[in-house]
């Protein structure tokens, strides 16, 4: 008989649902699974073969969030897209918020590269949300840049530029140089995508002025660039000619 008809006799049989886990997660049925596990550490929480089953669980989502990842970074977006909705729903069926915070984010950031922009601010809604239920700074900074991004590609800049007030307003003396330049150049761009370019150039002097303290050409570059493009819109070409020369 199978492990579903035996627990069709007995709900409370645990060496059927402990095999109808291990099969699910074989499958990766990452809730199906969870349900069975969760019923089967009820009944015995400590039992030896329970705890292995419950370290295979955790096994299968690193794979499986691994895997979704290495998807992602080669392009390969249908096959990142269903991995990361089964970490999601495995992280969050065991309440591992943190894992499943992460899985949002990435789940957002291919959901762009896909170009469906609104189901992407909706897993970053999600990131955020748990964000701050963990009370994570790093994570709900991380949530707002994301957001942000998503709802300028798709001309939301009052929006985008909303959220990166909130990551703004995040800054602590933990905040990393680098990290303030670019969350201090990601608004300036936002800024002026919305046409307002002075709050932009506001912005980019700030960001500029860290910079300078980075031993980071690039960073340094990258600021000026963005610079001498305000300056120019400003109609300032002597001074953007002069951004673009450093």
């Amino acid at each position: 008989a199978s492990c579903t008809d035996a627990l069709a006799l007995d709900a409370r049989s645990l060496k059927a649902l402990q095999r109808r886990a291990k099969a699910q997660i074989g499958m990766g049925n990452m809730h199906a699974a969870r349900t069975d596990m969760a019923a089967a550490a009820y009944l015995a929480p400590d039992d030896s073969d329970v705890l292995v089953l419950q370290k295979e669980f955790a096994e299968a989502e690193a794979l499986s969030f691994a895997a979704a990842m290495t998807q992602l970074q080669s392009g390969e977006l249908a096959k990142a897209l269903p991995l990361l909705r089964k970490v999601i729903a495995a992280a969050e069926a065991v309440g591992a918020l943190k894992a499943a915070a992460h899985a949002h984010s990435y789940m957002g950031i291919a959901l762009q590269q896909q170009g469906d922009i609104l189901q992407a601010i909706k897993c970053h809604e999600r990131h955020l949300h748990i964000a701050k239920g963990l009370a994570s700074t790093a994570e709900s900074v991380r949530a707002l840049s994301n957001l942000s991004s998503a709802h300028q590609l798709n001309g939301g800049h009052e929006q985008a530029i909303k959220y990166h007030t909130q990551q703004a307003e995040l800054i602590n003396d933990d905040t990393s140089p680098a990290d303030l330049c670019s969350i201090y150049g990601n608004m300036s761009r936002a800024y002026q995508s919305a046409g307002q370019l002075e709050k932009a150039l506001e912005y980019q002097e700030k960001c500029l002025q860290i910079a300078n303290t980075l031993d980071d050409d690039e960073i340094r570059a990258k600021a000026l660039g963005n610079l001498g493009q305000t300056l120019s819109a400003l109609g300032r070409d002597g001074d953007a000619l002069a951004a673009h020369r450093k």
